[in-house]
């Protein structure tokens, strides 16, 4: 059987080298590159042309340690290269992180991934899912797939829009209100109505799940 020709990018060094060291030894999965840069990996598939590029998205900036304007940035900048592989390199993605939690797997997918495991699989199930994802198939739970199906169905108002990109701002419920010409009380309801929307359960999680739509 002709093996899954891999690229890894990765979030930490020590994830990439461990990684690399261990797929050597798997003759169903040839590794053709590993690095912790999103732009490294952009232009190293644009020339090797991998089967699949396994994506390691890191914490969410809400689980970082110290969280940080620049934990958000490098979170953002991975989802962005998820997207560009799949959509304008057509690259396969099975995306990884050390957590999994329902709005990251259905953000991730959304922006192209065909996959998303835990990076603490084992590595047998991480190449199975290599192995099915370079065959087009989704590996995903049951659950996240019907979750899946749900946030592609939802459509934001102009209204929810405005809301989620003054939430992006960081502003309070006060200065919500004023911004759009509310009370500070009809503003917290419609956070919760958004959030019950999206199954997110926070306004950081609503900032996260929608992105820059």
């Amino acid at each position: 059987m002709k093996p899954v020709h891999l690229f890894v990018l990765g979030s930490r060094r020590p994830f990439v080298e461990g990684l690399g060291t261990l797929l050597a030894e798997r003759p169903a999965v040839r590794l053709v590159g590993k690095t912790t840069s999103p732009s490294e990996a952009i232009e190293a598939c644009r020339r090797r042309r991998p089967d699949v590029a396994l994506v390691d998205v890191g914490l969410p900036p809400d689980k970082a340690q110290p969280a940080s304007g620049e934990a958000a940035a490098a979170f953002h900048q991975r989802l962005t290269t998820i997207r560009v592989l799949a959509e304008e390199l057509n690259v396969r993605v099975l995306a990884v992180s050390p957590v999994v939690e329902d709005w990251l797997v259905v953000k991730v997918m959304m922006e192209g991934a065909l996959g998303f495991m835990s990076r603490e699989s084992p590595l047998e199930e991480l190449i199975e899912a290599v192995r099915r994802v370079s065959q087009g198939q989704l590996v995903l739970s049951q659950r996240h797939f019907r979750l899946l199906m749900q946030r592609q169905a939802v459509r934001l108002s102009p209204r929810e829009r405005q809301l989620v990109k003054l939430l992006r701002q960081g502003l309070s419920e006060r200065e919500i209100a004023e911004q759009m010409g509310l009370k500070a009380n009809s503003v917290r309801r419609y956070i919760e109505r958004l959030r019950d929307k999206l199954g997110v359960r926070s306004r950081e999680e609503i900032v996260l799940m929608v992105g820059q739509e």
